[in-house]
């Protein structure tokens, strides 16, 4: 059985896509994005939704990394549950999904940077601080209105569009 919900045989399926925790983690990312979710029972369908989805290919990227963090969290979520001492909080999995995603696109940005900034350095070096400088100040722009404690201690995310 199925550790978080004891409602249905634990496999990849039920456990990624049908699971409580898990559709929930996904319905709140689906809103995060401004997305319309439909559920589904297996990855070819997630896969055959996620095509269908109309973005950019740069953030379609962004997006399909979202998922795999959802995922892993889960899956992370579930290990605890098993394993560990403490009883993990349902309540912050996606908080921890919004984190890591952060935590994985500044990760992208940051290597991103030093490539641009690479380039321009052979291409124009007299360029390369003005092209670096301001992709820290978009990077910084962001940062700040990003992490807000909460009430209860917890880290937690402002989210302005």
């Amino acid at each position: 059985m199925c550790p978080i919900c004891s409602s249905a045989p634990e496999d990849s399926s039920h456990l990624f896509f049908g699971c409580c925790l898990v559709t929930d983690v996904v319905r709140l990312v689906c809103r995060w994005w401004n997305l319309d979710w439909s559920p589904v029972g297996s990855y070819s369908d997630w896969l055959a939704w996620f095509n269908s989805v109309r973005l950019s290919s740069n953030v379609k990227g962004l997006l399909e990394g979202v998922f795999y963090i959802s995922w892993w969290s889960v899956w992370q979520y579930r290990n605890q549950l098993l394993f560990s001492t403490k009883i993990p909080r349902k309540d912050v999995t996606f908080d921890d999904v919004v984190s890591r995603s952060y935590t994985w696109c500044h990760s992208s940005i940051v290597g991103f940077m030093i490539e641009v900034d690479l380039n321009m350095v052979r291409q124009k070096p007299q360029d390369s601080r003005h092209i670096r400088a301001r992709y820290i100040l978009i990077l910084l722009m962001f940062l700040p209105i990003m992490i807000c404690p909460r009430e209860d201690g917890y880290i937690g995310w402002v989210f302005k569009y």
